[in-house]
């Protein structure tokens, strides 16, 4: 019994399948064969007379435009302007209207203010050689030589005398630390033959180091411990055969 039934469901399942494929190819064949007459849509009336055929209205001819007329009154303004324009050349000239017309032509400030301008061009030229000149007097030309070096103190005032064999120009100095030291620079081209270091046996400087460089000449002054309190700000004087610096220092 089993075994039948399946058969028979099956057999049910295909006859089923078949009848779907079936009607849809049926109603393609019916459209196929489908014949469709056409149908005038024509309206006949009822008592048989055609309706009168209504003419459709002719075409107006295009109307051109008609041509653009100038205002008048931008014609009668040219005209004023056109009239002003002959009688102002046609007026006489007056003595005001002449002077007023020569007077642009009578101004003529600007060469006097060109000349002006030369005396303070020259001057600023002639301030240069002045500056050169002291620069050069600043610093002197050629080699200077330091001939002597000698320290002294002298009522609780430390002084450095320094001997040249010309006038020294611009001289500066620095204080600097650990150790303590004092620089003094002797801008220009000098020189110091001999010893390169002096000592003290005593005093608040031990040494003087000379040091020479192209530009300048260095004395360095080394201070023994406890010489400053502060920092050194020495007076520096300049004369005709050197300069001196001093300062004071602790007794």
């Amino acid at each position: 019994m089993p075994v039948l039934f399946r058969r028979a469901s099956r057999l049910i399942a295909v006859l089923l399948l078949a009848l779907a494929c079936a009607v849809p190819a049926r109603a393609e064949e019916e459209k196929v064969y489908e014949v469709r007459m056409p149908v005038d849509l024509t309206v006949v009336p009822l008592d048989g007379v055609e309706p009168p055929l209504v003419a459709e209205p002719a075409p107006t001819p295009a109307v051109p435009p008609a041509p653009a007329v100038a205002p008048a009154s931008a014609d009668k303004a040219e005209t004023k302007k056109a009239e002003k324009k002959a009688e102002a050349k046609a007026a006489p000239r007056t003595p005001a209207k002449e002077a007023a017309q020569a007077a642009p032509a009578e101004k003529k400030p600007a060469p006097v203010a060109a000349q002006e301008k030369k005396p303070a061009a020259s001057a600023a030229e002639a301030a240069k050689p002045k500056a050169e000149a002291e620069k050069k007097a600043a610093a002197p030309a050629g080699t200077g030589i330091v001939r002597d070096i000698q320290m002294a103190v002298r009522d609780g005032v430390f002084v450095l005398r320094v001997v040249t064999d010309r006038p020294v120009g611009v001289v500066t100095h620095l204080n600097f630390k650990n150790p303590r030291r004092l620089a003094v620079d002797i801008m220009g081209n000098w020189r110091r033959p001999g010893k390169a270091a002096i000592s003290a046996a005593d005093g608040p400087v031990k040494t003087v180091r000379v040091g020479e460089h192209p530009d300048r000449l260095r004395l360095v002054l080394d201070f023994r411990d406890g010489a400053l309190g502060a920092d050194a700000v020495p007076e520096i004087a300049k004369t005709p055969d050197g300069l001196t610096v001093a300062f004071p220092v602790k007794p």
